[in-house]
């Protein structure tokens, strides 16, 4: 079993959103055995999302009810595993994550999955799993999302770096980029001056940039969506953010999936 993560040392880069995506996208339209491991305690997101998903599946006028009218959908017999699983604050004693990580550990020997997603928590010390399990050898690769804004970039190199010299194979890509933003090249071709350095300590940017997709709004549905965690929405990813395909098919290479 390949363990892997979207991390970045601050929330709201589309760290939950891309794990669920993947996820999507390996169990649904690669057909791997997939476990999503929600560690975002005591605020579990990924169940939660699931039965936000289930309501609208039988809600007429929906776009997912909509999208399941036109397009083969997969029974839940199909849908990929959730376990939430993280350790509180409080728990967060060297013994008590030592355990933690060494039962995760232990668990990647296991045939029973092909890829299981970690979805850590947005804090990143050296008391939590994140840095032990990379210390152990227990994650096969990190993306890590990051926007324009100097802050993202700054705690994305920090996180990308120190999970580098844990020799975790770690990238950055970048996420909510619109489309003129890409036509011009600026300002990611100078944020990019970077790269050097970063491939000094083992980091290096993937060549795929996401776009905002969540501002497409122009389907026949009024609504586009594509974080889903029962089906992997293809004719809307496709005709909104083609990205997100290369991207998973670049992780699925680079951890030989």
């Amino acid at each position: 079993m390949k363990y892997i993560s979207f991390f970045n040392d601050k929330g709201g880069v589309g760290k939950t959103t891309h794990t669920i995506m993947a996820a999507s996208y390996f169990a649904y339209a690669k057909q791997k055995k997939v476990k999503v491991i929600d560690m975002e305690t005591p605020n579990y997101r990924h169940n939660p999302f699931r039965k936000l998903d289930l309501a609208e599946l039988t809600t007429p006028g929906s776009p997912l009810y909509n999208y399941a009218q036109r397009h083969p959908m997969p029974t839940p017999s199909m849908y990929y595993d959730i376990e939430e699983r993280g350790l509180a604050i409080g728990e967060y004693t060297p013994s008590n994550v030592k355990q933690f990580v060494d039962s995760l550990a232990k668990e990647k020997d296991s045939r029973q999955y092909d890829i299981a997603l970690l979805d850590f928590p947005a804090r990143y010390a050296d008391n939590l799993p994140v840095r032990l399990m990379a210390e152990k050898g227990c994650l096969d690769a990190v993306y890590v999302p990051m926007g324009l804004e100097q802050q993202e970039r700054r705690s994305a190199y920090i996180t990308g770096i120190g999970l580098a010299s844990c020799a975790v194979p770690t990238k950055l890509f970048w996420n909510n980029v619109d489309a003129d933003i890409i036509r011009r090249g600026t300002p990611l071709d100078n944020a990019e001056e970077e790269v050097p350095f970063l491939k000094e300590h083992g980091v290096e940017y993937s060549p795929v940039r996401i776009k905002h997709f969540r501002k497409a709004s122009q389907s026949s549905d009024n609504q586009c969506f594509a974080r889903c965690t029962i089906c992997w929405p293809d004719t809307y990813v496709r005709m909104w953010c083609p990205e997100l395909i290369s991207l998973f098919d670049e992780i699925a290479e680079l951890i030989h999936l």
